[in-house]
């Protein structure tokens, strides 16, 4: 058995992430609480998830340009996703078949949901990010 104990085995930014989805997972879970439709609290417990799981995964990143390409790369997906998110409910609304208006109803709903929470959480934490990446970059090492 090792002399190291079980809570210094974890690497500092796996234990970041774990705890950004730890929070995620909470935050969402008070937003299904409180709900979400036409409620502005739970609309903003089910953002702050969100973020919550981008920062998640883009803990340890350094380089401002990472974070730029995140903040463009969430802007361009807004975009797309709003404009599947119509392509697809109009697509459902003539739709003949059940199951295919069902599909379709279900597709534009998941697009939606991308565009109004992960989209602004990426933009978000893009453009935070990289500027404090940026200011972190041009001071000098502490000796």
């Amino acid at each position: 058995m090792s002399g190291v104990s079980p809570a210094k085995r974890f690497d500092p930014v796996l234990r970041r992430r774990l705890i950004y989805l730890g929070c995620a997972v909470i935050l969402l879970g008070a937003a299904a609480v409180v709900g979400i439709a036409d409620n502005p609290p739970g609309l903003l417990l089910a953002l702050a998830s969100s973020i919550c799981v981008v920062l998640a995964l883009t803990t340890g990143w350094q380089h401002p340009r990472k974070h730029f390409y995140l903040f463009a790369g969430s802007a361009l997906a807004f975009a797309v996703t709003a404009i599947l998110h119509n392509v697809f409910e109009a697509a459902a609304s003539v739709a003949g078949a059940p199951w295919l208006k069902a599909a379709g109803e279900a597709i534009g709903a998941a697009f939606f949901l991308i565009a109004i929470f992960l989209c602004p959480a990426g933009m978000l934490v893009g453009a935070v990010g990289g500027i404090a990446s940026m200011f972190r970059r041009k001071q000098p090492a502490a000796a």
